[in-house]
């Protein structure tokens, strides 16, 4: 059997590591920012937004994705005043 050649993929097609948005003049945090500034699981901040209970009421953009204001996430971080 002969042996297919390995042909790079299209650029499209290769998965792109994203660095998270540190931008100092964000108003808002993704999930995956405020939980790691908060010191939890990104899993465990979701599932107190779904159920009503996170520590800083996140502003829904999908069913999926949700927005957390920095300054609030940033005060109870104890970062901020």
């Amino acid at each position: 059997m002969a042996r297919q050649s390995q042909r790079p993929l299209p650029s499209a097609l290769i998965p792109v590591e994203r660095a998270p948005r540190e931008d100092p003049e964000c108003l808002f945090c993704s999930e995956a920012q405020a939980a790691r500034l908060l010191g939890i699981h990104r899993t465990t901040l979701r599932a107190l937004a779904l159920a009503g209970n996170a520590p800083v009421e996140p502003l829904a953009i999908t069913e999926h994705r949700r927005l957390y204001p920095r300054a609030k996430i940033l005060r109870l971080a104890g970062l901020e005043p």
